[in-house]
């Protein structure tokens, strides 16, 4: 029986819901632990990624006052007035604020320390070793690469062999075919 006319429905989608997708291991009545962990652990990383996105979206719309509830906190922030954040945020980046550790140092007394030639011949040694470690690994992974390069060519040898060997026997038995029809 040939159809004498195309269906109406034959270039119509029947449905417009979307497909179903199975729900996760652990979203069964009695999920086993290793699923049900691994589910909340999807889900803690899925709202972290989330919490991160608004924190990187607060910072680019605001940077003036998401630099200052860093520094301040919120309460401090909601406290101050446009002025009197703008102030503040001059003050933060204008001046350096001169941070000391536990010796009184600041960061410009501990830079200009002169090291000890003991400390800088180590460090040259180490330097020294690592620069060594390096080529030794580049000259491990070449030998590698290289010695690979060998059975590869040993392989390409085998079959061209095959090759040769297949094509003889087929002309072999094309001769013996000829000769028989002679």
């Amino acid at each position: 029986p040939v159809p004498k006319q195309v269906p109406k429905n034959m270039y119509k989608k029947n449905s417009t819901a979307p497909a179903v997708l199975p729900a996760h291991e652990g979203q069964s009545i009695n999920p086993a632990p290793q699923c049900f962990e691994e589910l909340a652990c999807l889900a803690a990383a899925r709202e972290l990624e989330r919490e991160e996105e608004v924190r990187d979206r607060k910072r680019q719309m605001n940077p003036i006052t998401f630099e200052l509830t860093e520094r301040f906190g919120a309460e401090a922030v909601e406290k101050m007035s446009e002025e009197e954040k703008v102030e503040t945020y001059r003050k933060l980046q204008c001046t350096l604020e001169i941070d000391t550790d536990a010796n009184g140092e600041t960061p410009a007394m501990r830079s200009q320390k002169l090291k000890s030639e003991a400390k800088r011949r180590k460090e040259a040694v180490g330097r020294k070793r690592a620069f060594i470690e390096d080529k030794r690994k580049q000259e491990k992974a070449l030998e590698k690469s290289v010695g690979e390069i060998g059975t590869i060519l040993k392989e390409m040898k085998d079959e061209e062999e095959a090759r040769k060997a297949k094509k003889e026997h087929l002309t072999a038995l094309r001769r013996k075919r000829e000769e028989l029809e002679e």
